[in-house]
């Protein structure tokens, strides 16, 4: 729950009363009820508060330091009349909690001016279990300033203390970029789409929204535009790794970046049968991308190419598959073999150029797609992974996902004519789906 408390006109060390007003707005009457005391002492330690009610705001009158015109009468933040009433001046000491009460935290933060400056706003969006009572097991003050002090309290229940933060991050996503490299006689261009993701010390932003260690994601994103300047060139991964390990140098919260560059591909566009020197044609087909995950004492990147649309007209069968009483599906020896490839490779170590190894590991699958009698979609990606890590020493395993995208006989029967194997129907869904990950064998 979360309230204003405005403290009273005693001084720090003095006793104070506040109360809780339940199921209120500034245009109705509400009743009051008296909760335990929160007691101010000197260095601003804060104490338990128990038998607080769900929905309900803690009100006061303004204390000392709080500007005129947040101050003065009621009216002027935002009470009405009749709330006023409910505002005790401070009482004596026998009005304290007796038991034993522990203290949470306090730390100050800057607001902007006006924040929270009408307590009504308390009540907006209220419960309507507002009347349930729960045990408070402590108080969290945060101490704003903006010219006054604001004293907002987020009271602690026994459900909000259940639960435990065990796995954070966050980052920017989608920092899209387009690089242009001017040489004398053509300009070569790269697009590329970057992700970054942090993890490390930034638990009290989750739980104590305390955002001292946060980086901002704008940061991020200037961050990425500013490297990408002096550092984008062919090469994805040389590039991601420089993302990431800028990130691990500049802060020392961080104890993980992990940054994704994928790359849309370009051809230059040919005209009277000529390469044009500045312009260039979208492929459609496949993404390159490499991801790289960085920490003070490693580096692993791992490189690949995504949503790559190929296809084979004959060369594929599958048979000699297990059958029971719901299988419908016919053997056969010649069948197009169609899907979407996702690729990815990791490197155990750095090739000597990036961009060539890449090229000759998707050669050396996309060949065995082509060549190689497929009898099943399993057998052709083992071989495909095969394939890359016999061509490239540097990678350590490969993963592949083949969606089998099935191309389906049309039928012509009914209107006379004899279809073979000639006119298909491709189909998307639903779509078989096979995936494996094969590692080099150990020497």
């Amino acid at each position: 729950m979360f309230a204003r408390i405005c403290q009273t006109g005693a001084k720090c060390g003095q006793n104070g009363l506040f109360l809780v007003q339940a199921r209120a707005n500034d245009k109705r009457e509400a009743k009051s009820f008296q909760v335990r005391v929160v007691e101010f002492r000197e260095g601003g330690e804060l104490f338990l508060a128990h038998a607080v009610q769900s929905g309900a705001g803690l009100f006061a009158r303004r204390f000392s330091g709080e500007r005129a015109s947040h101050g003065g009468s009621t009216r002027q933040i935002g009470m009405s009349a009749d709330q006023s009433e409910m505002l005790p001046p401070a009482r004596e000491r026998d009005c304290v909690a007796k038991r034993a009460m522990k203290v949470i935290q306090v730390r100050e933060r800057s607001s902007c001016p006006g924040h929270f400056s009408n307590p009504g706003r308390v009540f907006e969006g209220r419960s309507d279990h507002a009347n349930k009572f729960l045990a408070g097991e402590g108080i969290d003050l945060l101490q704003r300033k903006s010219g006054f002090v604001h004293r907002c309290c987020r009271f602690i229940t026994p459900g909000m203390a259940a639960g435990k933060l065990i796995h954070q991050h966050y980052g920017k996503a989608r920092v899209r970029l387009l690089k242009v490299f001017r040489h004398t006689d053509r300009h070569d261009i790269k697009e590329v789409d970057v992700s970054v993701q942090l993890e490390g010390d930034f638990a009290a932003a989750y739980i104590d929204a305390d955002n001292r260690l946060v980086v901002p994601t704008d940061t991020m994103k200037n961050s990425v535009q500013v490297l990408a300047h002096e550092h984008l060139s062919a090469q994805l991964e040389r590039f991601g790794v420089t993302v990431a390990q800028h990130f691990l140098k500049k802060y020392s919260q961080v104890n993980r970046a992990s940054v994704t560059v994928a790359e849309p591909e370009w051809r230059r566009l040919n005209v009277d049968g000529r390469p044009h020197e500045h312009s260039f044609v979208s492929s459609n087909n496949g993404r390159r991308f490499t991801h790289v995950v960085a920490s003070p004492k490693s580096v692993r990147v791992e490189s690949g190419i995504e949503d790559l649309a190929v296809l084979k007209s004959t060369g594929s069968g599958f048979a000699d598959f297990a059958r029971d009483e719901f299988t419908t599906l016919a053997e056969t020896g010649d069948r197009i073999l169609a899907t979407r490839l996702r690729a990815m490779w990791v490197f155990e170590q750095a090739p000597a150029d990036y961009t060539q190894a890449n090229e000759s590991i998707l050669a050396a699958m996309l060949k065995v797609f082509a060549v190689n009698y497929s009898p099943s979609v399993q057998a052709t990606l083992y071989q495909m992974a095969e394939a890359a890590l016999a061509v490239v020493p540097e990678i350590s395993q490969v993963t592949l996902s083949m969606p089998n995208l099935h191309c389906l006989l049309a039928n012509l029967k009914p209107f006379g004519r004899d279809n073979r194997n000639e006119l298909f129907v491709p189909t998307e869904e639903p779509h078989g789906i096979i995936e494996a990950t094969v590692a080099r064998k150990n020497p």
